[in-house]
């Protein structure tokens, strides 16, 4: 056991880059990977999106919980926002 995986993939255009413990491995499509060393431009563009995308799935989440939030609030095992005032009106009763 080497600590990485020897399969063959598709070849970096830009860093040519081949199976090695300090070269990532992504998968294009199984069986398919492609491997890139830590400088590779590809690679650098392919975290870069990774972030924005991660940044923009948060900023979607937050602006639907203000939009949705009685939706939200079941997603999150809390009853709607009506039930919540109904239940405590209920229980301020005597």
């Amino acid at each position: 056991m080497k600590g990485f995986a020897e399969t063959e993939g598709e070849v970096c255009p830009d860093c040519e880059a081949g199976p090695s413990p300090e070269n990532a491995c992504v998968g294009v499509g199984m069986p398919i990977q492609m491997w890139h060393t830590p400088d590779c431009p590809q690679w650098t563009v392919m975290q870069i999106n990774w972030e924005a995308g991660s940044r923009r799935i948060k900023e979607q989440q937050t602006w639907a919980k203000e939009v949705f939030p009685a939706a939200h609030a079941r997603l999150n095992g809390l009853p709607p926002r009506s039930n919540q005032t109904r239940l405590l009106s209920r229980s301020s009763t005597p």
